[in-house]
């Protein structure tokens, strides 16, 4: 292929382009109304489908349900019940009170329709009364033998068959029986109180699936209102708090629903405010908005079409498109007032806009989307959906510009026309000559430093997920209550289809936990929990001694048991007339944790003893967990294993894994596409090393102002990318239309509009910082960060480098000069 084909297959396009943009022009100036009213009706279709997406706020859905650990929490979920559980913490500080309100609660909410089990007091009881069986036969046969001894004395003293020298004699048999049981109790308490003693507990599990909020929300509510009743009957005024996953899920799409809300109007009142301010023009209000609004609107409804939904990542996307799409409008506006300056009729001033603008629109469309399609095939469903949503977006947007806006300013120019006089000659912008050796100084220590930051590992990842959410009031509790009863949340839940498989888990534990100490790896698996050890082993061996026990007791007679003694003798053999048990025999209020909610198979609880508080351990706790997943399968065990923190380290892993490459390939795609509107491997090269400079400073800035990556703002940096190339596009072009003294004259002129739409992006992404989730902040933190730097390198930098260099030659430098935008 000749080198000039690909240039002139581009200058091809754009001339069709422009054509096309043209006769929309002329069929604009035509029948303009017909324009308005059919891109404004559109917005009632589009509008409704739009409200009907639903914000998914779990970080679960970040993954592809076809995930193996999605798949297996899906199935955790399913057969537990769904996230419906809830928690109801009643003040302690009254004991009797809160553990009264705990077992009368326990029988009101258990007639709740919707209320699948309640935990307020634990029958340990029953196990009291079977605690011979938790000892060994060993055990079984010397406490018999006490006894025995003990009663044959007594009977040897009753015959007068004892020796003056006899000696002293044995322990008394009924202290020893309790001592021995006491020693296997099961530490298992009625009430559930933190170890703080301030809340005793009730845990409440509800019907509903794991997906519908809605009716876990409503059996959440019936819940609260029997709790807050009671609580009222028993003692006005008594504390009581409500949490759980199901409490949490509810305040936390709430919460993040609510600051999207908020956030997406600031941001776009932002916008609208500073580019109300630039054009000076009360009409610019009417023209921008109404384009953007409708853009957004065939954004949204395009989103749920093709995705259903909105998640923790694209989430934000009013407040990212709300400060790009305006852009468009923006061009035009400005263009059609400069043609209009010249004297020029509404007509052809409308015509001679979109037949100019047309190129410079379509070339940042086509970066902009470029970069966000690139996002959109990483192997991060979160990425994926949020790329896929924005890349339409700037489509769309684009399109909704160029039908909506040409029509409405042209019928408001013809109702009310304005007057554009003249523009008035600009002051170039001089720059001093230390100003320019100080740019060759600053920019390599500054990119020294962020170089520095970055091998030094000063730019970190956050680990912690939990504080990505919202920091609401129901969420600080249930950090609270995790610690203070001691729960870890980086245990396992284990599904199992046959409950007689837990021993075998048990093995492939053992076996998996060899192999990677042989290979040097951590293995944090710890114990396997199930069912049946709530019930001793071997019942009809040790049932033989017991009864030989019992046997024992029998030849006791009443005539030797002093009326103290009654209550300590009618114990022990209340526990040798226990009879052996099953799982079955249980109270449910015991085996409630391993049921499952269709009685099909069983649920267990690995424990473990790490703490993965850093990316590596989260990544390789993963890897344990998935490692586990396989050997289950190559036993043939039908199993599913669930942990938060292993999806956690899914996620990291993806984004530690993907990040570089999406990143590496937005810059590669803008490249192409600089490639191709310059026509030259250099200029391509100059415009996308301003761009790289600042997301260097960018990284330089997170381990200055301590701002971690996270799986929700990993998305900002290729976003970063497409926004601020667009500055050094339209300062590059100019320079190399204009000489290489020109800058002073390019930096009042196209500085000055970069910095506009720099500050309408800003806009966008600072709205964020209003909002009470973390993840979101998150995200403003970074993208303010990463616009401030990118906007320094190529408004300010770049131009000086440019003008320092243009000097230095005296002129344009090698290649041919590009066809404008």
């Amino acid at each position: 292929m000749d080198k000039s084909e690909s240039p002139k297959r581009w200058a091809g396009f754009i001339h069709l382009w422009s054509v096309l943009l043209e006769l929309l022009a002329r069929a604009t100036v035509r029948r303009p109304w017909l324009f308005v009213a059919l891109t404004l009706l559109s917005v009632v279709p589009t509008g409704y489908l739009a409200s009907r997406l639903e914000l998914k706020s779990s970080f679960v859905d970040l993954l592809s349900p076809s995930d193996p650990e999605v798949k297996d929490l899906n199935l955790v979920l399913e057969k537990t019940g769904g996230l419906g559980f809830s928690t109801i913490a009643i003040s302690a500080a009254d004991r009797p009170l809160a553990e009264r309100m705990a077992v009368e609660l326990e029988r009101r909410l258990e007639a709740v329709p919707g209320v699948k089990f309640v935990q307020g007091r634990l029958d340990v009881d029953y196990l009291k009364d079977r605690q011979l069986y938790f000892l060994t036969a060993d055990e079984l046969k010397d406490l018999t033998k006490s006894v025995k001894e003990s009663i044959d004395y007594r009977v040897a003293k009753e015959a007068d068959m004892l020796l003056d020298d006899e000696e002293p004699p044995p322990p008394d048999p009924f202290e020893k029986v309790k001592k021995e049981a006491s020693s296997r109790e099961i530490t298992i308490e009625p009430f559930l109180v933190g170890n703080d003693g301030k809340y005793l507990y009730v845990l409440v599990g509800l019907g509903g699936t794991a997906g519908d909020l809605g009716e876990t929300s409503r059996i959440q509510g019936d819940v609260e209102r029997v709790a807050l009743e009671l609580g009222a009957e028993l003692s006005p005024g008594l504390e009581i708090v409500f949490t759980g996953p199901v409490v949490n899920r509810r305040e936390d799409a709430r919460v993040l629903g609510e600051d999207l809300s908020k956030a997406g109007l600031i941001g776009f009142a932002g916008v609208i405010v500073i580019m109300l301010g630039a054009t000076r023009r009360k009409r610019s209000v009417v023209l921008l908005t109404v384009p953007l609004a409708v853009g957004l609107a065939w954004t949204f409804a395009f989103a749920y079409l093709f995705v259903h939904h909105l998640n923790a990542v694209s989430g934000f996307l009013v407040s990212i498109l709300s400060g790009l799409g305006i852009e468009y409008g923006v061009h035009l506006f400005k263009r059609y007032h400069e043609e209009r300056s010249h004297g020029r009729d509404p007509e052809e001033a409308t015509v001679r806009m979109l037949r100019s603008t047309g190129g410079a629109l379509l070339g940042a469309c086509l970066v902009n989307a470029s970069v966000f399609a690139v996002v959109a095939v990483a192997g991060f469903r979160g990425f994926m959906e949020f790329g896929l949503i924005a890349s339409a977006g700037m489509v769309l947007t684009m399109l909704a510009t160029l039908l909506l806006f040409p029509a409405l300013n042209y019928l408001v120019d013809r109702r009310w026309p304005v007057h554009v006089g003249p523009d008035k000659p600009m002051r170039p912008i001089a720059i001093p000559a230390w100003g320019r050796w100080a740019t060759v100084v600053l920019v390599p220590v500054l990119a020294a430093c962020s170089v520095w930051a970055l091998s030094a590992g000063r730019v970190k990842f956050h680990t912690d997920w939990r504080e990505l959410g919202s920091d609401t009031p129901a969420a600080r509790f249930d950090a609270y209550i995790i610690k203070t009863l001691d729960l870890s949340v980086t245990q396992v839940m284990l599904y199992l289809e046959e409950p007689g498989d837990v021993e075998k888990v048990r093995a492939a534990v053992e076996d998996v936990r060899v192999r990677r100490a042989e290979r040097g790896l951590p293995f944090n698996f710890v114990r396997v929990i199930g069912s049946d050890d709530l019930v001793p082993r071997d019942q009809a061996g040790k049932k033989v001694e017991i009864d030989a026990l019992a046997a024992q007791f029998a030849r006791i007679k009443p005539s030797w048991i002093a009326e103290e003694e009654r209550p300590r003798i009618e114990q022990a053999k209340k526990l040798a007339a226990a009879a052996p048990f099953a799982v079955d025999d249980l109270p449910k209020t015991l085996k409630q944790r391993f049921l499952t909610s269709d009685g099909k198979g069983t649920m267990a609880v690995i424990t473990t003893d790490g703490l993965f508080e850093e990316p590596s351990k989260l990544i390789d706790w993963s890897d344990q967990v998935a490692e586990m997943r396989a050997e289950l399968a190559n036993r043939q065990l039908k199993a599913a294993l669930a942990s938060e923190n292993a999806i956690a380290g899914r996620i990291f892993r993806t984004i530690t894994e993907s990040g570089a490459r999406i990143l590496a390939a937005a810059f590669a795609v803008v490249f192409i596409v600089l490639v191709i509107q310059f026509h030259s491997l250099w200029h391509a090269l100059a415009v996308l090393s301003s761009v790289a400079i600042g997301l260097l400073f960018t990284a330089g800035g997170m381990a200055v102002f301590d701002i971690e990556l996270n799986f929700m703002n990993a998305a900002v940096l290729p976003i970063i990318v497409g926004v601020s190339v667009d500055n050094a596009i339209h300062i590059y072009h100019r320079f190399l239309e204009s000489g290489p003294a020109s800058i002073p004259m390019v930096l009042r002129q196209t500085g000055s509009a970069a910095l506009l739409s720099s500050s309408a992006n800003l806009a966008g992404f600072a709205a964020l910082f209003v909002a009470r989730n973390g993840g979101l902040r998150s995200v403003a933190s970074l993208s303010v960060l990463g616009i401030i730097a990118t906007v320094f390198t190529t408004t300010v930098i770049f131009p000086v480098a440019l003008d320092w260099i243009g000097r230095r030659l005296g002129r344009v430098p090698s290649g041919q000069e590009p066809t404008p935008r």
